[in-house]
């Protein structure tokens, strides 16, 4: 509570976004950069989601949180794993380089977030690329790869 006398809850705080995740396997090839393909949502305030076109759409302009939680199977001994966040197309942060610093094939697990000032309409996309001799699965389900966007106050 703020010495206003405010009391804060969830519902108060989250006005505008969500968490979305995808369903089955996504298979990504070695050397490619590719968007990762969510097309669920676990739970959304507003409106933003685009599951046609695997985004997140701001539906007012504001400071937004982006979180992303990935699970690569299979990544080889040595090799990198990247992660980025894209605002209307464009990378704006590379999020997360991973090395499996394993002597075997290895899932590799990663937990990125940026904060971002975002004008309504603009979208968020995120992508995966990797190293490692042939193609991975990105693993899908709410708590193993997932997308969560909140609006801040």
């Amino acid at each position: 509570m703020f010495a206003s006398g405010v009391k804060l809850t969830a519902a108060s705080l989250v006005q505008v976004g969500g968490r979305f995740y995808f369903t089955a396997n996504q298979t990504i090839t070695q050397g490619t950069t590719t968007k990762i393909e969510f097309d669920t949502v676990e739970h959304e305030q507003g409106s933003g989601f685009d599951a046609g076109n695997n985004r997140y759409v701001a539906p007012t302009a504001g400071k937004y949180l982006i979180m992303l939680q990935t699970s690569l199977n299979g990544v080889d001994a040595g090799k990198r794993v990247i992660v980025d966040f894209l605002v209307n197309g464009t990378t704006v942060k590379n999020t997360s380089t991973t090395r499996n610093n394993k002597t075997a094939s290895d899932l590799v697990c990663r937990m990125s977030h940026v904060l971002l000032s975002l004008a309504a309409n603009d979208y968020v996309e995120c992508t995966i690329w990797h190293e490692s001799a042939t193609a991975k699965q990105l693993l899908p389900g709410i708590d193993i790869t997932n997308f969560s966007v909140i609006k801040l106050l």
